[in-house]
Order: C-alpha cells, then structure tokens, then sequence
C-alpha cells in the first residue's frame, strides 16, 4: 500500500468542449478514429452509412465525430497500420507467476495487510455463506417466523430489482465501512479519470429550520418538550439542503470483465475514497447477472452495496429515477479471456446499451432538462490489471496435452458453454492464493488494479427523431461506432501509464 490516498483521483489535461447548460462533453478529439496498436478482430467497425453521415452535422450541433467519407475514412484506417482485421486469435501472453519462490506468506506480515485479506476474505465467501445461513436457519424453529416472512417480502414478492426502487435501499454506512476500505486497499484499487463529469445532482440550500439537537431524537417527544421548557434543551438553525437534477445521467460501461469483476465492484462500494468521491453528484449502481439475486440473503447484501440486475427493465428503472448503471459490456462470455496478460474484449456485437440509451434520452424524473440540452453519456472505462488478480484452468485445447487432459479440457468447457448459453453465467475453475499460501487458493492476487475512466459521449437523436420515437439501427450503428473508438483511445493514451509490461495490447473479438 502506497503512502497516497489509493483511490484518490489523479485529473490528467485532456482537451474537451462543454456543451451548453449540463456541460457534458462530447467527443472532438481529431484523432479519436486512430486504432494505433490496438488489434481488431471484426468488421464491424467498418463506417456509418453515408446518409446518417450527411444528416448528423445538424443533428449533433456540429459534432465533428460524425462517420466521415469513404476517401477520410481510407486514411485513418491505412492498410498497413498495425490496427487491422485478424482471423486469428493469439496465444495467451507470458505472465510471471505470483510470488515466485515463495510458498507461504511470511509471519512478519504487518496486521494491515492481514485485515485486508480477511476483507477480501468476507467478500468472496459471501456468495456461500450468506445463503447457507438462510437454510442452516430453517433448522431452528424459533427462526421460522422471521425466514417466512422474508422469504414472501424479501424474495417471492420483492420487486424493487426489476422497477428500480432498490435504488433507495443502498446501505452508505456499510459502502463507507472498514470492510470495504481494507477490501479497496488490498490490491489497491486506483481510480484516475482523464476529464471531470458534470454531476447529475447539485444540493440546493432551501433554507433554514429550527431543530432541538440530535441526541434528543431518541427521546420521547413529550420529555423533549418538557426539557425545552426548562430550558435544558434549545433549537438551534439549521440548513436545509436538497438535492436537484442539473446534469446529465450516465451509463458507465466497463471493460474488461475478468473472473467476477472486483475491480469496479470494489471502487463503487468504497463510498469514502472511491467513485462517490471522483464523482460526486452522480450515483452509479453497478450491474450483474440475474442468477446471484436468486441466492436468499444475497439478494440483499448485493442491494445494499449498489448493486442491481443486468436487464433492460432494470436499467431503465434506474434511469427513469435519474440513478446512473456502470454496465460490464463483454458479460459472461468475456470472462473465458480472463488469463493474466490478456487485454481482450467482447465488443462489437455488444449494442444493447447503446440502444437503451438512445431510448431514455428525454425520459426522466425530473423533467427539467430543455431539448437542447444533454440528457445522456456513455463513458467508457478500463481497469488495467482486472484479469491478472486471478488465474484459471483453461479449457481450450492444447497440442501438448495428452488423452487425459484433453479430455478433461473438453469435459470443462462443455460444462462452462451450456452454463452460458441456458443460463447467462459460467463458472470459472479458478486457483489463486490463499490466506496464508501463495499456490493455491480461492483468494485473489494481491496486485493493483487501475480504473480510468474516458470522456463521455454525448448521447443525442439522430435524423430529426425526437424523445420517444423509435431508436434506428443507424444511431445505434452510428453510436456504438463512436463508443469502440473511445474505448481503444482510451486504453491506447493510458497504456503507457498503468500497463503491465507483460500484458498484450488490446484485443477487441467477436
């Protein structure tokens, strides 16, 4: 752990232009179509139709990302740039292992870094212990009250995930609490951002009111009034605050997703150093699959560290209340390039958020956005480090194997594919440390994960559309195009910076 502040933000000068009234910016960097080394397996960030070409000039007050011609298009796409179509798909680059020559953690190891790793302990046993709490319970009769009624409130009847209502139950006090500090702190998770967002809320002062002191919150009104008679008590001033919309909403999406995704799981729940912190004013709430809220007690303990259903039901409930959703775009069939060293993404078939966004431009809570401002920004993001803090048993093939473990290879891949093609998830065979061993465990490796966050891309609709019409596949197109862009500048201008020397370029498949 280094002496700075690990999730303080470090602002870097990043040219960009405010829009009018909200201010998010939008994306006018020249070079912003440049792949420079970035390889791209797919065609499909091939340019825009021309007719959407011709129209967006006016349609995004003179936003100079518009697809350009096919002669401008040749140019920045040049044949022989290294960022060209791939066929193929490269072997997993080298990675050293995780403290070489060393089996044991030492008995010197300072009680911090011990309490770090019983956090990250507590976290990622939860999935399992909180669960098996619930049914070791129904073994106890005098429980059976409390389990039925929050197996009909909390589970059968509970419908906050789906309208966006869990929004409300966030817990800040356990965001903000010593657990999830050390858990931040253990790899250490960093958090940088290339341009400051305009927040989404701004506390107003309304005004002043006279209230009796804290302390006499618990304390019967009656009794209350008879100490403010005698003179023990008095009302004091105090501001009154509230909470208005004057920004954009966002939606967030992250890359890559790793094994299970801790990074960005990690720098939204540590509430007093992390992303409330970076950027106050806009409230993110994370998103994951639907299987994990089917797990009793789990449910719970994921809404009330910010976390919320993947679904388009979900998202738009979040919107709708004016929350903003940091989305894993590459899912489930991602984390199968999750190897140490690995920087490759599941992109371009990826458009579905691109589409709910053009779908809630203009439909909000607060009703007080003017059309010609912006109502919505995607931002990308990139966590440099997410696939080294775990390794895992690979099932691809491999000439060197033998009958015996090509097999076992092939038995492990089929199981994890109909996981993910019946139930949208897959389980990983993963191996790491453990909580007094360096070679083999369930724990992640103790290695620095650094999350930077990009510009955001103005989201408007194209060709005329208004508010409530219905989204084209040329804006999604035109969009979508403009987010790949963003995410490849994005990891090429911060390379340099927070890159494992070991760690391939970006990859972006599929």
């Amino acid at each position: 752990m280094t002496t700075h502040q690990q999730l303080n933000t470090e602002p870097q000068s990043t040219p960009t232009v405010t829009l009018k009234a909200t201010g998010c910016s939008e994306v006018q960097d020249p070079d912003n179509h440049k792949l420079h080394k970035a390889v791209v397996h797919s065609d499909s960030l091939s340019p825009s139709s021309s007719s959407l070409s011709s129209q967006c000039s006016s349609t995004v007050d003179g936003d100079n990302t518009c697809p350009k011609s096919k002669s401008q298009e040749k140019k920045q796409f040049p044949a022989s740039s290294k960022s060209v179509v791939s066929k193929s798909i490269p072997p997993p680059p080298f990675y050293p292992p995780y403290m070489a020559g060393s089996n044991h953690s030492s008995i010197k190891t300072p009680l911090k870094k011990r309490i770090e790793t019983f956090a990250v302990l507590l976290y990622t046993s939860s999935i399992i212990v909180l669960p098996a709490l619930y049914f070791y319970l129904w073994c106890f009769p005098i429980f059976w009250p409390f389990l039925i009624y929050y197996t009909l409130t909390n589970y059968l009847w509970d419908h906050s995930l789906t309208t966006g209502d869990f929004a409300y139950q966030r817990a800040n006090w356990l965001r903000g609490s010593w657990y999830f500090r050390n858990f931040a702190n253990y790899f250490p998770i960093v958090i940088h951002k290339t341009v400051d967002l305009v927040p989404t809320f701004s506390e107003v002062v309304k005004g002043t009111r006279l209230v009796y002191p804290r302390w006499t919150k618990g304390i019967p009104k009656p009794i209350v009034a008879v100490l403010a008679f005698a003179h023990v008590v008095k009302k004091h001033p105090e501001v009154v605050k509230e909470e208005v919309r004057t920004g954009p909403r966002y939606i967030f999406g992250c890359h890559p997703h790793g094994v299970i995704s801790i990074a960005v799981t990690a720098m939204n729940v540590e509430q007093t150093r992390g992303f409330d912190k970076t950027f106050p004013g806009i409230k993110m709430f994370i998103l994951t699959l639907t299987a994990q809220f089917m797990l009793p007690f789990y449910r719970n303990y994921l809404k009330m560290i910010g976390i919320g259903l993947v679904t388009k039901k979900c998202i738009k409930g979040l919107l709708s209340r004016d929350m903003s959703v940091g989305i894993v775009i590459g899912g489930a069939s991602e984390s199968f390039y999750a190897k140490p060293g690995m920087n490759r993404l599941v992109l371009n078939k990826r458009k579905g958020f691109v589409k709910v966004a053009l779908e809630m431009v203009g439909i909000n809570k607060a009703n007080n956005i003017k059309p010609d401002e912006v109502d919505m920004c995607i931002v990308p993001c990139y966590s440099f480090g997410e696939t080294a803090i775990f390794d895992y048993f690979d099932p691809s093939p491999d000439p060197k194997d033998g009958w015996l473990m090509a097999n076992v290879r092939r038995l492990v891949g089929g199981i994890q594919g109909m996981l993910k093609n019946y139930g949208g998830f897959t389980i990983p065979v993963l191996w790491s440390r453990g909580i007094f061993n360096y070679d083999m465990g369930m724990l992640p490796y103790r290695r620095r994960v650094d999350v930077v966050f990009g510009e955001p891309i103005a989201i408007r609709r194209l060709n005329g559309l208004k508010s409530g019409d219905p989204v084209t596949s040329e804006e999604v197109e035109y969009y979508h195009k403009l987010y790949v862009d963003a995410v490849i500048k994005l990891f090429n201008d911060n390379k340099d910076k927070y890159k494992n020397k070991y760690e391939e370029d970006l990859i972006i498949l599929e």
